[in-house]
């Protein structure tokens, strides 16, 4: 049987470096003075949640994946109006952008196809959505897919020059400027009958093919930029493994990540 390949790649990326990095903080000093003249935010988010299916493949319900994927920007909107960054606007920018796009799922397009059988489902390859913004605009849409990629791809730690991503000023310049806040998530759901008597390799076995371990797994990234400059000024992460992924779930993380915030 082919293993499934790995939802993101943030899901590894997070994995690495849970509980070994410095405090946000620390990697980012000069934000209390940035924060006295914070500028409006605004909140964009790739989500993407697939669930296991008995097979070499998964599924992505559509549906389900835009509902919480913009109740994820919901929650971070409300949860940093609270302590003061103000966000302006919300925006659910893609459904898998940074999976690989080789890779067929299972999808469900409709609510009528929430209640059909996988093996009658429509087959598609990723990005499973791209907001309108970016579908229209093949540039943009490559700017953005490489500030997401170099922020996966790139741990800040204490101590190192500040990381600058010269395409998030087009970005930020065609979302209105201000502050990018941005939220990559990623989860591999394994129901709990799919879990019971799988075999789970360890983490050195799976590392470049999460998927193939049959258990739950959901990472955030949380990302601020300097829309002005493309400076990174704010990174943090949750990552987590076992059980199934809720609304709820999502929704402790977010929190957890919000209140690291000065």
């Amino acid at each position: 049987m082919r293993p499934l390949r790995k939802p993101l790649s943030l899901i590894i990326a997070i994995a690495c470096c849970a509980g070994c990095s410095t405090s946000p903080l620390a990697r980012h000093p000069d934000f209390l003075e940035r924060k006295k003249n914070f500028p409006p935010a605004i909140v964009i988010t790739d989500f993407i949640v697939i669930d296991a299916l008995l097979g070499d493949t998964g599924k992505v319900d559509l549906i389900e994946n835009v509902s919480e994927g913009k109740m994820c920007l919901n929650a971070f909107a409300g949860k940093l109006n609270e302590k003061g960054y103000r966000v302006d606007r919300t925006l659910l920018s893609s459904i898998g952008l940074l999976m690989n796009r080789n890779q067929p799922y299972k999808v469900v397009r409709t609510a009528e196809e929430q209640f059909v059988e996988s093996d009658k489902l429509f087959v598609d390859t990723p990005p499973f959505f791209i907001h309108e913004i970016y579908a229209r605009d093949s540039v943009l849409l490559e700017r953005l897919s490489t500030v997401y990629t170099t922020l996966i791809n790139t741990l800040d730690h204490k101590g190192e020059s500040p990381i600058v991503i010269p395409e998030a000023i087009e970005v930020g310049k065609a979302m209105g400027g201000g502050t990018l806040v941005i939220a990559l998530v990623g989860g591999y759901n394994v129901s709990i009958t799919n879990q019971i008597g799988r075999e789970t390799p360890s983490s050195s076995l799976t590392l470049g093919k999460v998927a193939v371990q049959h258990v739950t797994q959901l990472s955030l990234m949380f990302y601020m930029i300097d829309a002005s400059s493309g400076q990174v000024i704010w990174d943090d992460r949750r990552y987590i493994k076992g059980g199934v992924i809720h609304k709820q779930k999502i929704v402790s993380m977010i929190e957890s990540l919000v209140a690291e915030l000065p």
